[in-house]
């Protein structure tokens, strides 16, 4: 038995982009012509039912268009014959409402019935049912359905598909799909990952779940942080340790200057004061916005490959390791080690902003803008 009960939802309103939001304050304003003023941006969990299926009927006269689309379904096979028909652009693109017709699977021919409704609002309870259980894009929780990471389902566009069958359900008169997990429902609303607010019983897994409730610090792992605020310029120091030549030794003092470079230069970094340190000196239009976008956390991506401090610690640890070389100017990066080359040189020891800007060269070479 499916566990969750239909009648507690909310409507939400599925659409690839905010046209059906749109359509439905334009009703909103057509039929309160007896008002003065509508508010247009009050939140849709104010209104009524009443309302709200007041709303959802008028868009839906508006955008159905006349005539019907053919559609035949196994009751059997309701995901995989829906899906079939949903993928095809035409149908897809039509605005037809829905002519079902049920493939009898015993006979091999089709049922006599005709679709004057009936057909078609059962076909949608099927395909609700499907949508949750058989399509494998969701996993039940106790606070309802949650997306899996289905990764060939994303390279597929089943995710986009499922959204116009869940549109077409409500528009059309279906049951309405009242599965969803709240904090699916919150993002769907939103658009924002950080109005998201999960618990526990949004996981899907038992014991992961159950781990979760005895022992809480866990949440430090999985919550998500509006901003890093502990990635400061002094924990990326603290990481990436120096490998010093021999105490004494002429190397030693020009490797512990460019150490004192790389603090100063990633202190510049959490402050955004690296325009101020590269002084006059000339940037491309790309640099520039580069400059303002630095964050720390980048320079940890550029010698780790991650943009955070994992879990287990890093596996081997980070370091620098200096290169006496003149001929050669720009850090480099080994990643699968997690070793930072620092060359020591004339250059780069130069009291002057050559080290800082060779540095953000290098970062912008290792093609560290993606999000992170």
């Amino acid at each position: 038995m499916f566990p969750y009960n239909v009648a507690e939802f909310v409507p939400i309103f599925l659409e690839e982009d905010e046209a059906l939001e749109e359509a439905i304050q334009r009703s909103l304003l057509e039929e309160s012509d007896r008002q003065s003023e509508v508010h247009i941006s009050r939140s849709f969990k104010k209104l009524s039912k009443e309302e709200i299926e007041g709303l959802l009927r008028a868009h839906s006269e508006k955008v159905i268009t006349p005539g019907t689309r053919q559609l035949h379904i196994s009751r059997a096979n309701v995901w995989s014959t829906a899906l079939r028909q949903f993928k095809r652009p035409k149908f897809a693109e039509s605005c037809e409402m829905l002519y079902v017709t049920f493939a009898s699977d015993e006979h091999d021919t089709e049922e006599d019935a005709a679709d004057l409704g009936g057909p078609r609002r059962e076909f949608f309870r099927l395909l609700v049912k499907a949508i949750f259980q058989d399509s494998g894009a969701f996993e039940a929780t106790p606070n309802g359905c949650t997306l899996k990471f289905n990764i060939l389902h994303l390279q597929n566009g089943v995710y986009r598909t499922i959204g116009r069958m869940l549109s077409t359900i409500i528009v059309q008169g279906g049951e309405a799909p009242a599965f969803l997990s709240p904090h699916v429902v919150d993002y769907i609303v939103s658009g924002d990952i950080l109005q998201v607010h999960l618990t526990p019983d949004d996981i899907g897994d038992p014991e992961l779940r159950e781990n979760l409730k005895k022992n809480p610090s866990l949440r430090v792992l999985l919550d998500l942080s509006g901003e890093d605020k502990d990635l400061t310029a002094s924990l990326i120091a603290g990481v990436l340790r120096p490998s010093y030549s021999v105490l004494g030794s002429n190397r030693r003092v020009r490797e512990e200057l460019m150490v004192v470079k790389f603090r100063e230069f990633l202190q510049c970094v959490e402050n955004k004061e690296l325009r101020d340190a590269l002084g006059e000196r000339t940037l491309t239009k790309d640099e520039e916005a580069f400059v303002k976008a630095l964050r720390p956390g980048h320079i940890l991506a550029f010698a780790t490959g991650s943009s955070k401090v994992p879990a287990i610690g890093f596996q081997p640890a980070p370091k620098i390791t200096f290169i006496h070389d003149e001929s050669k100017h720009l850090p480099i990066a080994h990643t699968c080690a997690n070793e930072l080359l620092l060359f020591v040189n004339e250059t780069t020891m130069a009291d002057d902003d050559a080290f800082h800007y060779c540095f953000l060269v290098a970062l912008m070479n290792g093609a560290l803008f993606s999000t992170i």
